[in-house]
């Protein structure tokens, strides 16, 4: 099973250590965290690896945007990425699901509404007025869309990819410096690794899950 400190390290290089490692293995502060009661309990070590990922790709967009201000177009309300339906590990479907439990009993009732009536099957149930109302739990996926990639095509090649309302819809791709570009093959590792460990000790499903599926079955069971 691969290191994740050392993953981080190959990933961000020295440069991010200030970030911290993620904590595998750390012995959590307190005996336990506050668990959502309902499918998933994430411990508080694999809630510190989730979270240390999600920085590190945090801190990594906002670098590519102080860098390239004038190539990238994502900004508040731009919710072009969210028109698709997603599967999660469970892992993140944890970390979605405690975060919807937290929201005022308004936001939650609209959610629900939105996920029976179905109106809008290909745009995220989670996103309201072009604002997703998990903001700051969002999954992986919603946090590295927009930046410059690097990732392994179905053949093999590593190929850089983006966002295309940004960099000139990928035409000068080739001219970034590979220090600005996210190896999304990597975060996916750390992100199996994360999942594997958690599933392993019990802590969330094995399976990748339908995020519409799960949220209409927690809002039901909770309401």
């Amino acid at each position: 099973m691969p290191d994740i400190p050392q993953l981080f390290q190959n990933q961000w290089g020295a440069k991010s250590a200030d970030l911290g490692h993620v904590h595998v293995f750390a012995q959590p502060q307190s005996d336990e965290v506050p668990r959502t009661p309902w499918l998933f309990q994430p411990g508080a070590v694999t809630v510190a690896n989730l979270t240390n990922l999600h920085t590190k790709i945090d801190q990594f967009f906002v670098r590519v945007l102080d860098k390239y201000p004038d190539e990238m177009s994502c900004r508040r309300q731009c919710s072009g990425c969210c028109h698709q339906s997603l599967s999660l590990t469970g892992v993140e479907m944890a970390r979605v699901v405690s975060a919807v439990d937290r929201l005022d009993n308004d936001t939650r009732m609209r959610l629900r509404n939105r996920l029976t009536q179905k109106l809008t099957p290909d745009v995220c149930p989670l996103l309201e007025d072009d604002l997703c109302i998990i903001y700051d739990d969002r999954p992986t996926i919603c946090r590295s869309h927009g930046v410059p990639i690097h990732v392994t095509d179905n053949t093999g090649r590593v190929v850089r990819d983006v966002c295309p309302l940004n960099f000139s819809g990928g035409g000068n791709l080739n001219n970034i410096p590979g220090d600005f570009v996210l190896d999304i093959d990597r975060i996916n590792q750390i992100l199996g690794v994360i999942q594997h460990l958690a599933a392993q000790s019990g802590e969330v499903p094995t399976a990748r899950l339908a995020m519409r599926d799960v949220l209409a079955a927690r809002l039901t069971t909770v309401e």
